[in-house]
């Protein structure tokens, strides 16, 4: 995931904003993988690990779907590299 996502941020990003996008990436991952994590065993105790484990795939396989909806027709000379093959 960690590759694609910032093969994507290259592929998308002005080089020279290349450094701010890729930190505001990286803090925003971190945070949110913090944020999940507390909020996950919070909601563990009350509603029980299995739901939680069902809500995290579910969100796993829109995180993996929604990007390649939206990226359908929006292939320039910058994503060609995404139908090589």
């Amino acid at each position: 995931f960690y590759t694609l996502s910032h093969a994507l941020l290259q592929a998308l990003t002005p080089v020279e904003m290349l450094g701010r996008v890729g930190g505001l990436l990286t803090t925003a991952r971190d945070s949110t993988l913090f944020v999940s994590m507390l909020a996950a065993g919070l909601l563990a105790d009350v509603v029980g690990v299995q739901p939680i484990l069902a809500i995290s795939g579910g969100i796993v396989l829109a995180a993996a779907v929604v990007p390649l909806v939206l990226m359908q027709g929006k292939r320039g000379s910058r994503l060609d590299w995404l139908s090589a093959g």
